[in-house]
């Protein structure tokens, strides 16, 4: 038998989960912004820096979509698992053969 909380608590865990995901990468998207060159020169070492720093601002706004997707696919995960045994145990199911997100 398995033993969780009731079926509420643990898909409002999930979607807390899914909120601090968004909170969290809204925020680096928002250090991402404001990763600036003060002022851009035309020196060789100008143009290594601004290609160097628009590779960060890209680096970080894929490190961010992915996390994103990843926290998409988890809190989907979690409500479908947790509906998948919550519907078999009030069918009285013992056992699940088999469950795929």
């Amino acid at each position: 038998m398995v033993d969780m909380d009731d079926p509420e608590t643990v898909l409002a865990i999930g979607g807390n989960f899914g909120g601090a995901m968004t909170a969290m990468t809204g925020g680096f998207g928002s250090t991402a912004d404001r990763l600036v060159l003060e002022c851009k020169g035309d020196s060789p070492v100008d143009s290594v820096t601004t290609t160097r720093l628009d590779w960060i601002r890209d680096t970080f706004a894929d490190a961010i979509t992915e996390a994103c997707r990843q926290a998409g696919i988890t809190v989907r995960a979690n409500d479908f698992a947790v509906k998948t045994i919550d519907n078999n145990d009030i069918d009285g199911g013992n056992t699940i053969s088999s469950a795929a997100v």
